[in-house]
């Protein structure tokens, strides 16, 4: 901190006004007293405790009922429990009987029992092994069959005009003058759209749409120059 000269004059104590004294707004005369031990910190004045009264140990537990066996409530209706490894078979009686051969006669003498037919109430009920059409083909199959069998000869028609019509010798016609001269005025013009886009500068080469669209007109201008070398010849011929 800096040093003044005006710190070397000494300055006269301020002593602060004194302010009111504080006073409560309830009335003096109210007494706290309790009627209850222990409502305040420690007994209640007066009261004397023997050092030997104290809180002894499970002196608050209720007391536990006198032990008995565990059963239970049905006990009486429960299944028993299932033997343990310990626990003996009991004594069965042995008996002398071959199982096996009594099983062998059993099944070679016994009878089919014999077949009821159920009666409804419109018809008799028949087992499906005894029906009349029992193993025969169903009828709707035949159906079925020559619908099928109508498609194959459509198919076949079909592919042997195809086969008729490829194996001909295609007809051809010689175009006029009239028909030569406007197909070459129709292609220079679609080549001139075309070279007037190339050339003015529309397609940049740093953006992949105009790259392709680039090589498009290059493809297009160049299949024009050879349709029109084939229409520059003295005589065209064309498929009918």
């Amino acid at each position: 901190m800096s040093e003044s000269i005006y710190d070397l004059v000494q300055k006269p104590e301020v002593v602060p006004p004194k302010g009111r004294l504080y006073k409560s707004i309830h009335p003096g005369k109210v007494t706290h007293k309790t009627t209850r031990s222990h409502a305040v910190f420690g007994p209640a004045k007066g009261v004397k405790i023997d050092p030997k009264e104290f809180t002894k140990k499970h002196s608050g537990h209720k007391p536990l009922p006198t032990p008995k066996k565990f059963s239970y409530k049905d006990q009486e209706t429960r299944k028993p429990r299932p033997p343990t490894l310990r626990d003996e078979p009991p004594v069965q009686l042995q008996s002398s009987k071959n199982f096996i051969k009594e099983n062998i006669i059993t099944t070679t003498t016994m009878k089919p029992k014999p077949r009821t037919i159920a009666v409804g109430s419109t018809e008799d009920f028949i087992y499906w092994t005894e029906k009349r059409d029992f193993g025969k083909v169903p009828k709707y199959l035949d159906s079925v069959k020559s619908q099928v069998a109508k498609e194959y000869e459509i198919i076949d028609s079909v592919r042997r005009e195809q086969m008729m019509e490829m194996s001909r010798e295609p007809t051809l016609r010689k175009l006029t003058e009239e028909e030569l001269e406007a197909l070459r005025e129709g292609l220079k013009a679609n080549w001139e759209s075309l070279y007037y886009e190339f050339m003015s500068g529309k397609l940049y080469v740093d953006v992949k749409t105009h790259v392709d669209r680039k090589s498009f007109v290059e493809r297009k201008m160049a299949e024009i120059e050879k349709d029109l070398a084939k229409l520059e010849k003295d005589e065209v011929y064309v498929k009918i």
